[in-house]
């Protein structure tokens, strides 16, 4: 068995606790799942219009699918999984984070990046249009 005496001594704050029961694990997991879903559900479907929202925010041609406006940080990611007037951005943006990341993975081999000093102005470009795709997709989602 474990000894947690230890631990208790140099944590006596620290409680451990140590479950075996797989039951209880798969209860909480079915338990947290289940909240994410429900918190999903209850999650507008973006009824905007291009009248409810400030003119700054209206987009030409999109007349409806706007978010709420001043919401808590969660219901923008939340709205990740949604269908709203900036999903095809920000997953465009996603799957280029995605492929730009492969192919930094897929170069590194070839190229060997860190050997060869003549191919880090690649590497350091497929960085950037990382991090380019990274700003652009955050500044949609959360917009």
């Amino acid at each position: 068995m474990f000894d947690t005496t230890r631990f208790t001594y140099y944590f006596p704050t620290v409680s451990f606790s140590f479950e075996h029961d797989i039951c209880a694990r798969l209860q909480r997991v079915y338990i947290r799942a289940r909240s994410i879903f429900i918190s999903f559900q209850n999650m507008s479907h973006y009824p905007l219009t291009f009248n409810d929202v400030p003119p700054l925010l209206v987009e030409s041609f999109i007349l409806h699918g706007y978010r709420s406006i001043h919401q808590p940080w969660s219901y923008y990611w939340k709205s990740l999984f949604h269908k709203h007037n900036e999903t095809i951005n920000v997953w465009s943006h996603i799957i280029g984070i995605l492929y730009m990341g492969y192919l930094l993975q897929y170069y590194n081999q070839q190229l060997k990046f860190y050997e060869n000093s003549h191919s880090w102005p690649f590497a350091i470009s497929l960085c950037t249009a990382i991090i380019m795709f990274i700003c652009s997709a955050f500044a949609h989602l959360l917009h």
